[in-house]
């Protein structure tokens, strides 16, 4: 079993290092902190909206106002989210893609 972390521990030992620097190159130095993927990766929702239907031979297809620079990460490297197709009235009418065999 680990120990646990004392959070103002680390913090009393940042600040006296980042003091320490700031004396040390007559500067200011400034701590950013950024949440990362742990913390905010499932924090909201894209929402678009259907503005055509397209249908070939094999597949039919929503056409949304959104493309892929909304959500690189599938393309980039092969990541999964889920989708919700939701009416005008707020009603959950599907929570995954279409994968019928006869659609493919």
């Amino acid at each position: 079993m680990s120990a646990a972390i004392n959070v103002k521990e680390i913090e009393q030992e940042m600040k006296n290092e980042m003091l320490k620097y700031g004396k040390e190159t007559n500067s200011t130095p400034l701590t950013v902190i950024e949440p990362g993927t742990f913390i905010i990766a499932n924090a909201g929702y894209i929402v678009t909206k259907v503005i055509d239907k397209k249908e070939s031979s094999q597949f039919k297809f929503l056409v949304v106002n959104g493309g892929m620079e909304m959500n690189t990460r599938p393309l980039m490297y092969g990541s999964k989210h889920p989708f919700y197709v939701v009416s005008k009235e707020g009603k959950l009418l599907s929570s995954e893609f279409d994968l019928d065999p006869a659609m493919k």
